[in-house]
């Protein structure tokens, strides 16, 4: 049992010598993915809820990272999101989070190989206009809110001790918009809130500093 542990504990030592991140480093990470999301309106003027819908977005998120030892990081994520609407109705639907993140560090040993678990918790802008050709009608939406992350980080550098990798990415999303509110272009409107998950995807460029 000694024997198993003193080799257990070496192991994890040198894999931990052999990480690709490391105390004082900076990565900028840059990217792009596709989004689907679960949300659940509610009217809070008129007391009524809606059915859970989904729809799809393109990611743009782009991230920097410090890191404090060579398992552990800490960042802050900006990630804007572009939903895919209707183009007849001159749809724009977007939202815009700013999220602190705690990266953990898998201590694989692998020289090139790099691999983080996220989790974080900030703040996110959601923000939809449509406007009807035909009749002139025009209809905006604004609510601000929270937003928890979890996500995934795998990581291949080109070269041993290199500074340029490429990453892919998933991230899992809880929204939760408590105060909104929707008009439209003759100022009648209403409060509302929006609360659901989102499960994204996608890949990306790290530079390491």
């Amino acid at each position: 049992m000694k024997k198993l542990l003193f080799l257990t504990g070496t192991l994890f030592c040198l894999a931990a010598t052999s990480q690709v991140i490391d105390k004082n480093d900076i990565i900028i990470q840059a990217g792009g993915g596709l989004g689907f999301y679960h949300w659940q309106l509610t009217d809070i003027t008129n007391n009524t809820t809606d059915g859970r819908d989904t729809s799809a977005a393109w990611n743009f998120p782009v991230h920097i990272e410090y890191g404090l030892n060579r398992w552990l990081g800490a960042g802050l994520n900006f990630t804007y999101h572009n939903f895919i609407t209707n183009d007849s109705l001159y749809e724009i639907a977007r939202v815009i989070d700013i999220v602190p993140v705690a990266h953990l560090h898998i201590p694989w040993g692998l020289k090139k190989f790099d691999f983080s678990a996220q989790v974080g918790f900030g703040y996110a802008k959601f923000h939809y206009e449509a406007n009807d050709p035909v009749s002139s009608n025009s209809f905006n939406a604004d609510a601000g809110g929270s937003v928890l992350i979890l996500g995934l980080n795998p990581r291949l550098y080109f070269k041993e001790n290199g500074h340029i990798a490429l990453t892919g990415w998933y991230r899992y999303s809880k929204y939760n918009f408590k105060k909104g509110r929707a008009e439209d272009n003759t100022n009648n409107g209403y409060d509302f809130k929006i609360e659901g998950p989102a499960n994204a995807f996608g890949l990306g460029l790290i530079f390491k500093i």
